[in-house]
């Protein structure tokens, strides 16, 4: 049987500081969706978040980790270096620049790999860049949320590509082209771009390399991890399988709930994961209440009364 190909970019998951702080960011600014608040599975004590467009599409969502006493992250190689969000054309990133002028929210356009690039930081330090979707044809993952404060013309189209640096960008090109499928596309002074599938901007991911940089230090302000899509979980069980054939140390199949995942270590400090297309966000609420208070899995359920007040507080709409 044949692997099947990883289908795009899944989510990427980042380390963040405060909870108002980051849902006000994302919501009242960049215009994305609450759709779950929950807590992270493996460290129950503190919250995770997902961000998404109306529905929870695949593609469109960034998550966020609330570690308790985590100090900022110290930037440097092999981590994360910058996440990305689609937009329609240039001329949407020119008004996402006076969007963001007028939440005292500087930022800076460039050209990356014949690209308009906006980059700019939240309040934690975390980089984050809106690609121009005017030279790629793919078509955009999102449906735009009808209650969010950004005009549907411009809304965010789903993830773009994100950066990675590296000490060892050889070997990371290794892991992506031979390991999980994607095909170089290009190459611009210390950056490679790689895609899979159709090669579009929800597909791609840029090694930066950066063998004299420190290690980055894990912290608020920077990526926790990427994951990419694969169909089902037949087709993850064919993925832990794969990697299993080669030395790279994965968890095995895990269940997030919301999708069922595995996770593995391509390079040292980077953590990649696959994880299924769903079944998503409303199979423990409703489209209209998703995001509105805290829901836990059915094996954390009972805990509820213990793990609530070890949270910080954190209302929308909403008791928790």
């Amino acid at each position: 049987m044949s692997l099947p190909p990883l289908q795009g970019i899944h989510h990427v998951t980042a380390i963040a500081r405060d909870p108002k702080s980051s849902y006000e960011f994302m919501t009242h600014i960049l215009g994305l969706r609450l759709i779950k608040q929950t807590v992270n599975f493996d460290q129950p004590d503190s919250y995770h978040f997902y961000f998404t467009d109306a529905v929870g599409t695949a593609g469109s969502d960034l998550t966020f980790f609330f570690l308790p006493k985590q100090l900022p992250a110290v930037r440097g190689s092999n981590m994360i270096a910058a996440i990305s969000f689609r937009v329609v054309d240039d001329h949407a990133l020119g008004q996402w620049a006076e969007r963001l002028a007028s939440f005292g929210i500087e930022s800076t356009r460039q050209t990356r790999f014949g690209d308009a690039v906006l980059t700019f930081e939240d309040a934690d330090g975390q980089v984050f860049e809106l690609w121009s979707d005017t030279h790629d044809p793919t078509p955009a993952v999102n449906q735009p949320w009808d209650q969010s404060p950004v005009d549907a013309e411009i809304a965010l189209r789903g993830l773009g590509p994100v950066t990675i640096s590296v000490v060892n960008a050889a070997h990371l090109a290794y892991v992506l082209t031979d390991v999980l499928g994607f095909h170089l596309l290009a190459t611009a002074k210390s950056q490679q771009l790689f895609a899979l599938g159709t090669r579009g901007h929800s597909q791609q991911l840029i090694i930066d390399a950066q063998p004299n940089l420190p290690i980055a230090t894990q912290g608020y302000g920077m990526g926790h991890h990427i994951a990419f899509i694969t169909e089902d979980q037949a087709s993850l069980q064919q993925w832990v399988a794969h990697l299993g054939e080669f030395d790279l140390s994965q968890s095995g199949i895990v269940d997030r709930y919301y999708f069922q995942s595995d996770y593995f270590r391509p390079s040292p400090q980077l953590l990649f994961e696959v994880a299924t297309r769903g079944p998503r966000f409303f199979r423990d609420e409703t489209p209209s209440q998703a995001g509105q208070q805290l829901v836990l899995p059915p094996w954390l359920a009972a805990q509820r009364q213990s793990l609530q007040p070890q949270l910080p507080p954190f209302q929308i709409g909403g008791a928790t």
